[in-house]
C-alpha cells in the first residue's frame, strides 16, 4: 500500500524492491521478500511459519517473491514458497509449503496447479 507502511515492513525485516504493491498480511516480514512490481491483493496473507501440532515443532522457511509476479486477493501463501519471475497467483489460491511457481505460469486452486503459461502482449 503505501509508502508508510512499506518503510515499516523494511524496518522489520522485510526485503521490498522497487515499485511493489504490499496490499495483503506479511506475517514474518524479516523473512519475506518481494522483487520490483510486484503487485500483492488484498486479504492475502503471507506465512514463513508454521506449527505441525502432530510433530510439535515450528517449521520456518522465507517466502521470496520474484520481480513482476501478481498474488490475488484473499490467496495463501506457506511457508518457503519461490514465486519465480512473472509467475501470477489467482485470487484465493493456496500454495503449499516448500512449492516453486514457475516463470510466467498462472496458478489457481486450493491446493494451486498450473494453469497457463503467461503471454507477453
Amino acid at each position: 500500500m503505501g509508502g508508510l507502511r512499506i518503510t515499516y515492513l523494511r524496518l522489520l525485516g522485510m526485503k521490498i524492491g522497487k515499485n511493489s504493491l504490499v496490499g495483503g498480511v506479511i506475517k514474518d516480514p524479516c523473512m519475506t521478500s518481494f522483487g520490483d512490481k510486484v503487485t500483492m491483493g488484498e486479504y492475502a496473507v503471507l506465512y514463513a511459519h508454521i506449527h505441525d501440532k502432530s510433530e510439535n515443532l515450528l517449521h520456518i522457511s522465507p517466502v521470496t517473491i520474484g520481480d513482476a509476479c501478481v498474488i490475488g486477493a484473499g490467496a495463501i501463501i506457506m511457508p518457503g514458497v519461490y514465486m519465480e519471475k512473472g509467475s501470477i497467483l489467482g485470487a484465493g489460491g493456496l500454495v503449499p509449503k516448500n512449492k516453486v511457481l514457475k516463470k510466467g505460469v498462472l496458478y489457481t486452486g486450493q491446493p494451486v496447479q498450473e494453469k497457463s503459461t503467461v503471454k507477453k502482449t
